[in-house]
């Protein structure tokens, strides 16, 4: 009996380290999770800034193409005055002159404003192509912290099972110390009766062996 009580000793320790465990693995899911949300947060931050970026560029775009125009613009201008200038001869040179720079500011500026827009272009891309990759993956950590739900819960299945599991095995290990506690006493009190009983029987040989002499003296 001694062996089964230290058995059900034994079982009721494991029981007890199953749901310390489960427990332990429900708070890791929960730590997890709550990475998990942060990550997203700062996912959605990052869309959030890229999508001003890419209205800030688009507005820049807008920018460059009046700049675009202007130069264009600038540009007719300065070819009509040195037209002009050509046909006033001499008194028309130093306005040519000036009408040439002009035209070649303003095709300068017309160069810059299309290399930028070409920059400001890519730059859009980019932030297309990240704005979707970013979302795949907040697409893919909200899944992640979906499936980390769902393990949560089975978690706390198991948990709750563990405990239920434990208290059953305390109750059982509890019983088995009872009866061997029963047995022990059992066992004592069988000897003390048997100690008695063998005193009964001295005694009975005695009181039969009185008898016998009363007997034979009555007899007598």
């Amino acid at each position: 009996m001694e062996e089964t009580s230290a058995s059900g000793e034994e079982i009721s320790s494991a029981a007890q380290k199953n749901t310390e465990n489960s427990r332990s693995a429900s708070d890791l899911v929960v730590q997890s999770q709550q990475m998990f949300n942060e990550a997203n947060g700062l996912l959605d931050q990052t869309v959030a800034a890229m999508g001003e970026i890419k209205g800030s560029s688009d507005r820049i775009a807008k920018i460059i193409r009046v700049i675009d125009e202007i130069a264009f613009q600038t540009n007719i201008l300065a070819l009509n005055a040195a037209v002009e200038a050509a046909r006033a001869g001499e008194a028309g040179m130093g306005f040519s002159v000036v009408a040439d720079e002009v035209r070649n500011l303003a095709q300068r500026c017309a160069q810059a404003a299309k290399d930028t827009a070409s920059l400001i272009e890519g730059s859009i891309s980019s932030s297309r192509d990240g704005k979707v990759k970013v979302d795949l993956v907040a697409e893919s950590i909200r899944k992640i912290i979906e499936v980390s739900i769902k393990v949560k819960s089975l978690v706390e299945g198991v948990n709750l099972g563990s405990a239920e599991q434990a208290k059953g095995i305390e109750q059982v290990a509890q019983a088995l110390i009872s009866m061997e506690q029963m047995t022990q006493t059992t066992a004592a009190a069988a000897e003390e009766g048997s100690a008695a009983a063998e005193e009964l029987t001295a005694q009975s040989e005695t009181l039969r062996g009185i008898a016998e002499r009363l007997t034979t003296i009555i007899g007598v």
